[in-house]
């Protein structure tokens, strides 16, 4: 993997911004279990990428294959929709040993509506358990 990215410095290669799906790759185990990855994208060199800056790569969605097709179109004068990337929350053990962890759990989950089911109560979960660690802890280096 590092002689790909070397590569793409040495023949000076950029990613084009995705619009879509993060993943371009899946895998099914046996067991259920599933893995997805960013294996594929476009790149253009330094030229194109200054005749078409603002340029964009869509991860479009197809069955029959692990990988999912991804369509690049070059624009001159669309404005550049760049791709967030979104940490991944993770629960830290530690909060279960501070006072108010328990509260905001159970705020969160009181707060969801009925109709919204269990992804909308993680969601707010996860949102509201994200702002009360930064408030309360600050920025914790791993």
């Amino acid at each position: 993997m590092n002689s790909f990215r070397q590569a793409l410095v040495d023949c000076d290669l950029r990613s084009v911004p995705y619009q879509g799906y993060p993943f371009t790759w899946a895998r099914t185990y046996p067991s259920g279990d599933m893995m997805e990855e960013r294996l594929d994208r476009c790149v253009v060199n330094g030229r194109i990428s200054a005749d078409y800056g603002h340029s964009l790569t869509y991860h479009l969605v197809a069955s029959g294959s692990d990988h999912y097709p991804i369509l690049g179109e070059l624009l001159t004068d669309a404005p550049i929709v760049e791709a967030k990337k979104k940490r991944r929350f993770h629960f830290e053990q530690m909060w279960t040993l501070e006072k108010g962890c328990e509260d905001i759990i159970r705020e969160a989950w009181d707060s969801t509506d009925a109709m919204g089911g269990v992804k909308e109560g993680i969601k707010n979960c996860v949102g509201k358990l994200a702002k009360w660690n930064k408030l309360t802890f600050g920025h914790v280096q791993k």
